[in-house]
């Protein structure tokens, strides 16, 4: 009687299956088809189907009693021995937290925000969050298509080429005069070398006729703009013909771009502040102690101009612009002091007449142009001064 009821319920069970779907094995797992196979399902359960969009489908009916709140569907998948279990939800408007109509992957022990949200691209009055379309992992409120959010250093999103080949990420604009910007990770193959780092520029228009606009070298560091050949440089900028090199602005006197120093690591050996001052600080104690050197590079790299670090000055020429040169010595406004008392000056004050004194030359020092000038100056003094002698003395020739 037992094998009886046994077999009649198998039959009616049965009945609810397509005529192709069956109940098959003594493995206690459980296949439901719509096709031709007939394969032993190797999982408790497996669905096959070849309709489009069908498959497993779970509906959640429950409607909180008085409101118009629903409940989630969901699906569980928990492993004893782990003790977690994951849940993929299509939530219902009971969720104020995670909102309505949007799909979550959580765990459980739950955390506080969902490890997968993505919210659903529609909205409803009865949802109490706006619905967006964005992806949100570890996070509620995702601002952004994707949005990850983790407290975890040095974590975030990964992109693992397993081939030989290089490991990219594009960043596409399909508006007008859109560009397609890549970064890539360069593989085996790549005539740029294995392993560095690029970022590469095409219009989305000219697939292929794009140009690499920054290139990190993964052996030493280096980088090329506009280059993917920095060599030894720590950065290498290569503009075309007409094109600005490399800019730096700063804000404000205090701020400043600078050039460091490992040998002296407290301070900076070349630094232009925003005002334009530039300051350059050597620590060179080997050979001549250059501090800066201008070379010809059409004439044998030849020294030009050279600033030591004691402040000696060495250069092939140098021009000033003194704006007033000593010409007005010879107009006839310029009186010359009479001779007897250019002597009384020179024995007070031990100097020339408009000459700075040796002790204000020792300590602010004196201008190249200012020398110049005043040097010029009682250079035309002292000719005027020899022609009024050479006149005294013809005239005392005369007489005698």
């Amino acid at each position: 009687m037992k094998k009886l009821i046994a077999i009649m319920i198998l039959l009616e069970s049965s009945c609810l299956l397509n005529s192709q779907n069956q109940f098959p094995v003594p493995t206690g797992n459980v296949q439901i088809v719509n096709s031709s196979n007939t394969n032993n399902p190797t999982n408790e359960l497996e669905i096959e189907t070849v309709t489009p969009e069908s498959g497993l489908q779970i509906t959640q009916t429950y409607v909180q009693a008085g409101t118009q709140l629903k409940g989630a569907a969901a699906l569980h998948l928990r492993t004893l021995s782990a003790g977690k279990r994951w849940s993929l939800y299509s939530l219902g408007t009971d969720n104020v937290n995670w909102g309505g109509g949007n799909f979550a992957i959580s765990e459980n022990p739950l955390n506080i925000y969902p490890r997968i949200l993505i919210r659903a691209n529609f909205s409803n009055s009865n949802f109490p969050i706006a619905s967006t379309g964005n992806v949100g992992i570890n996070t509620d409120l995702p601002d952004f298509k994707l949005d990850v959010n983790t407290a975890v250093p040095d974590d975030g999103i990964r992109v693992t080429q397993i081939s030989t080949g290089g490991c990219a990420l594009y960043l596409d604009s399909r508006q007008s005069f859109g560009q397609n910007w890549g970064l890539h990770s360069l593989g085996s193959g790549h005539p740029a070398g294995p392993g560095n780092f690029v970022i590469y520029q095409h219009p989305i228009s000219a697939q292929g006729t794009g140009v690499y606009r920054l290139f990190i070298n993964n052996q030493n560091g280096n980088v090329g703009i506009g280059s993917i050949t920095p060599g030894i440089h720590r950065l290498d900028v290569d503009a075309p013909p007409y094109h600005n090199g490399m800019r730096s602005n700063v804000n404000g006197d205090g701020e400043k771009i600078f050039v460091g120093n490992n040998k002296n690591a407290n301070k900076e050996t070349f630094i232009v502040f925003g005002n334009g001052k530039t300051e350059i600080y050597s620590t060179n104690n080997v050979g001549p102690e250059h501090a800066f050197v201008v070379y010809d590079a059409l004439n044998n790299n030849t020294k030009n101009f050279v600033i030591q670090r004691n402040g000696t000055v060495y250069a092939r020429e140098i021009f000033v612009n003194l704006g007033i040169f000593p010409d007005y010595v010879f107009s006839e406004e310029h009186k010359l002091m009479p001779l007897d008392e250019l002597d009384r000056f020179i024995k007070i004050n031990h100097h020339l007449p408009n000459v700075p004194s040796a002790k204000e030359v020792e300590e602010k020092g004196i201008g190249l142009g200012d020398l110049s000038k005043i040097q010029m100056e009682k250079i035309e003094e002292l000719t005027l001064y020899v022609i009024e002698l050479k006149k005294e003395i013809d005239l005392l020739k005369k007489k005698h």
